[in-house]
């Protein structure tokens, strides 16, 4: 496990792209030969080569049977690359740069990923805020006035991606997100009419959990599932995140992610919830 400061290369990335990059040029094999040899593109070679994607584990073990690896260093590089493969993410740093920064990392990552599948217990993923709540929980992190408007733009930038019919999202919220009081009855009202809205677009399925349901799966916190070249967890705590692309941690998350999804209800009885939590406004 690697600490990541997001948007910034972790430092046993780098490192273990400089070892793979080194081990192909000495094999004196292009990166187009070893792109077909290990099964993946010219170009994810070249992304992982520059540290801007971290190989899976599998893939480094091919990479070093088709450039002729020893086995102490096979296994040296495997070990890494296992380390790699979950890297802690500080938000106190990552944010170093501005809350702004932050936001625009995340945006790189939304706009690369063919599918986001995202689970929330409590607070409103990122591309379901309005501005009037998005303030109202950026204005939580301390932030200075200039900081806060230039990270509600920049969040609210980032919902654009929603209007991207080529990619697929998939909501799972629990109920208690409906009733949680971001702010005054008018902000909440708009942020209840914000969810039925991106609900209704084509791309989009959401789902809510009733406090009634029966659950098989009880995560207490949130993530969101980035399917893509290379498929991506990122976990959300207080202080830090998690972000996660080994597959077999991966695909756990997606089998967790459709139990939660079985639990919520959609459709008309989802509009109920919704309704009901509008009442309650009025």
């Amino acid at each position: 496990m690697s600490v990541n400061t997001f948007g910034d290369t972790p430092p046993l990335r780098r490192r273990l792209a400089r070892h793979l990059a080194q081990l192909r040029r000495a094999s004196k094999i292009s990166g187009t030969a070893l792109a077909e040899m290990v099964g993946q593109s010219q170009s994810t070679i070249s992304r992982i080569e520059h540290a801007a994607q971290a190989p899976t584990v599998a893939t480094v073990k091919r990479w070093c049977e088709a450039v002729g690896a020893d086995p102490a260093t096979t296994a040296e590089l495997v070990e890494l690359a296992e380390t790699v493969s979950t890297e802690i993410i500080e938000w106190r740093h990552a944010s170093r740069h501005g809350y702004t920064r932050l936001q625009r990392d995340m945006h790189a990552v939304e706009a690369e990923a063919t599918a986001i599948l995202e689970y929330s217990p409590l607070l409103l993923p990122g591309l379901l805020q309005t501005a009037d709540a998005a303030r109202r929980i950026i204005e939580s992190f301390g932030l200075g006035p200039t900081d806060v408007t230039q990270a509600i733009a920049a969040r609210l930038e980032r919902q654009a991606v929603l209007l991207d019919s080529r990619k697929s999202f998939d909501y799972v919220l629990a109920e208690p997100i409906l009733r949680w009081r971001l702010g005054p009855r008018p902000v909440m009202r708009g942020q209840l009419e914000r969810i039925l809205q991106v609900a209704a677009l084509p791309h989009v399925e959401m789902g809510i959990i009733p406090s009634t349901a029966e659950m098989s799966s009880w995560p207490g916190h949130a993530f969101a599932i980035y399917e893509g070249p290379v498929p991506m967890v990122l976990v959300e705590t207080l202080t830090t995140g998690l972000s996660v692309s080994e597959p077999d941690a991966v695909q756990m998350y997606r089998d967790t992610f459709h139990h939660l999804r079985a639990a919520a209800v959609r459709g008309s009885e989802m509009l109920r919830l919704v309704e009901e939590a509008q009442a309650a406004l009025a």
